[in-house]
């Protein structure tokens, strides 16, 4: 079926070493490096660093589905995909609406780092996302890091805009290198709210 297609072209892209040789030239990675040897030595109070890997051209996949079927996406991918490629795709998933912020945040900062796909509901994307046009004035992006500190969650409502403007890094801009989009008709209403995320992706 559909689900088989688009997981078979998933893993290709993610694990076909062809594919993994192709660099992307407007992205680089931050990543956290062990310090030891000599280096640790002078400094024993640093054992990691922070280093600039080159990023492949296709990263990150966000599979967009509605929420009854994220479980059915993840039991397929485990079906049809080999053994030894399970490691390209490391898939994960954000369907639990009473999962706190902070969490989602790390389970995007690792996705972002690592790699892989991430599966997450309409809902559940246009919720940590959408800004309408004087909300988005009032927040100012900064570029994702998989070390970014992540900010403290309140009620308040400038705090909510934050929390937000910190899913969008990951999410937005940038966005995932590659998008699937499932039921799409779910998007057709150009004047909807997820709409107009997926319209902002970059």
């Amino acid at each position: 079926g559909k689900s088989l297609t688009t997981i078979s072209f998933v893993v290709s892209i993610l694990s076909n070493p062809i594919f993994a040789s192709i660099k992307d030239p407007n992205q680089s990675l931050v990543v956290k490096t062990e310090v030891s040897g000599i280096a640790a030595s002078f400094s024993p109070t640093v054992s990691s660093q922070d280093s600039t890997v080159e990023k492949n051209l296709i990263h990150t996949v966000l599979i967009v589905a509605p929420k009854n079927t994220l479980q059915n996406w993840v039991q397929e991918f485990k079906k049809w995909t080999p053994i030894d490629l399970l490691q390209f795709t490391n898939v994960r998933t954000m369907d639990n609406v009473t999962t706190a912020s902070v969490d989602r945040l790390k389970k995007l900062q690792a996705w972002h780092s690592g790699g892989g796909v991430m599966i997450v509901s309409y809902e559940m994307l246009r919720n940590m996302t959408y800004l309408d046009d004087i909300q988005q004035s009032t927040v100012t992006p900064r570029k994702a890091s998989p070390t970014s500190t992540i900010p403290t969650v309140t009620a308040k409502k400038t705090s909510s805009l934050d929390e937000i403007a910190e899913f969008r890094k990951y999410l937005i801009n940038p966005g995932p290198d590659l998008v699937v989009a499932d039921e799409a008709h779910v998007i057709k209403d150009r004047k909807s709210k997820i709409n107009k995320v997926l319209n902002q992706l970059r």
